[in-house]
């Protein structure tokens, strides 16, 4: 996996790249979340996505990168059109992307968006316009997507993945590439 850093709006942002670049692209926003491990977790996220024919760019900022910043990383990292993940607190800049950068995004999964904010996702941010799939573990971000789905302006989807134990990158590698997919 390729690594590199890139500064945008003073923070320092790393980003590593896995997969062809001719590949369909997902771009990966990491946040804290309790069942990530990093060290595990990321790497195991990239290989199955790669295995499955996609570019992978795990993008990790700390403090979670705003949304006007995304497009300026999007070009730093070459990608012209993405498929967006958000983990964490990268959940809420993913979801807000999905209703304001119609042009640069395709698609939309988020893992437990109340994860990494007091609130998750803005309720009266602009609607997601792009085919959208919440991954839940947490019983709050059940609740909280299921009241979301009218906010979304297109296909919606929300899994439940229950309590017990998982492998996340598998269960989110397959929400990724059902909702990349050009059916």
């Amino acid at each position: 996996m390729e690594t590199t850093e890139a500064l945008l709006g003073g923070s320092r942002v790393r980003i590593r790249t896995a997969g062809a670049k001719s590949a369909p692209t997902v771009v990966v926003l990491l946040g804290a979340h309790p069942a990530r491990d990093p060290a595990r977790t990321d790497a195991a996220l990239a290989a199955r996505l790669e295995a499955s024919g996609l570019r992978c760019v795990l993008v990790e900022s700390d403090p979670a990168l705003p949304v006007d910043q995304l497009r300026a990383l999007l070009d730093t990292a070459e990608v012209a059109w993405a498929h967006l993940v958000g983990i964490g607190a990268g959940a809420p800049t993913a979801w807000a992307a999905g209703g304001r950068m119609l042009d640069r995004v395709s698609s939309l999964v988020v893992l437990d968006p109340l994860i990494g904010g007091p609130a998750g996702p803005d309720p009266d941010a602009a609607p997601a316009e792009v085919a959208t799939t919440v991954v839940a573990l947490d019983p709050r971000a059940r609740a909280w997507a299921y009241r979301a789905g009218r906010r979304v302006y297109a296909d919606y989807r929300v899994v439940e993945l229950g309590t017990g134990p998982i492998d996340l990158a598998a269960a989110l590698a397959t929400e990724v590439v059902l909702r990349s997919g050009a059916w």
